[in-house]
């Protein structure tokens, strides 16, 4: 008796281990690091500080959005940029 006992709990702790292997929690995929963000967008509701404080205090160059006539780039270098939006007012 004390025999088949000992193997049921074998067979039972084998049983709860390999569930346990098999739904447990698994570990994190291995992800690039990032290296660099090419851009940014963002909105804003007062372009004059906006410029002002991307080209006066932060250093960029004002240039058109080829994407989108309302906006503009901030460029910071030959392939970063931050690309700015007018806020869109909410209808009343």
């Amino acid at each position: 008796m004390q025999t088949r006992l000992s193997v049921f709990a074998l067979f039972a702790a084998t049983l709860v281990t390999a569930a346990a292997a098999q739904y447990g929690p698994k570990p994190e995929p291995v992800r690039p690091k990032i290296t660099g963000i090419s851009h940014l967008a963002v909105y804003t509701s007062d372009a004059a500080a906006t410029e002002h404080f991307y080209t006066v205090s932060v250093g960029a160059v004002k240039l058109p959005d080829p994407e989108n006539p309302q906006g503009v780039r901030y460029a910071l270098g030959a392939r970063k940029f931050i690309e700015v939006r007018p806020l869109l007012q909410a209808r009343a």
